[in-house]
């Protein structure tokens, strides 16, 4: 059954954006515990990339999620929303510093870490980006291209 997912997962879906570093398939995910297929049991170190640093399916996370859901969890940027200034508010005053302070919300990592690499380059004037090897900064254009752990080839055409 393993050989089977694993051909099917490479059949489907594009290595451009895939990084696998561990042969697991997972069969579900309860706090801070992997199962895989088989039943074997893991402790989550990754947190699904700290997507989930309070551990999935965590009942007081569940329990926020749907009665936000209830309500409106996100809207589109284009418009104003009350709650997203207040997050806004938030970060700005447990951010340390006396520099003048903005927000900017973004849908994924890769996004995020595309604005913060163009402005570094806008107010620094510089041209050039440096990384680490076998790092990981996310699947948009200008991250892929100073993740160390994507294929050299992949990066190479991107540059």
């Amino acid at each position: 059954m393993e050989n089977s997912i694993f051909d099917r997962y490479w059949k489907s879906i594009s290595r451009a954006s895939s990084y696998k570093y561990f042969p697991l398939i997972v069969k579900k995910i309860e706090g801070s515990r992997i199962f895989d297929i088989n039943g074997k049991e893991y402790i989550d170190f990754l947190s699904s990339a700290a997507l989930y640093n309070a551990g999935l399916n965590n009942d007081e996370v569940v329990t926020s999620l749907l009665e936000e859901l209830k309500n409106m969890l996100h809207y589109t940027q284009y418009l104003y929303h009350e709650k997203s200034i207040k997050l806004a508010e938030i970060l700005k005053e447990i951010t340390p510093g006396t520099f003048e302070k903005k927000v900017a919300f973004e849908l994924s990592g890769g996004a995020a870490v595309d604005i913060a690499l163009r402005s570094s380059l806008y107010f620094s004037g510089k041209k050039l980006l440096g990384s680490f090897e076998n790092s990981y900064h996310g699947t948009t254009y200008l991250s892929i291209s100073v993740s160390g752990s994507f294929r050299p080839e992949i990066r190479e055409k991107l540059n």
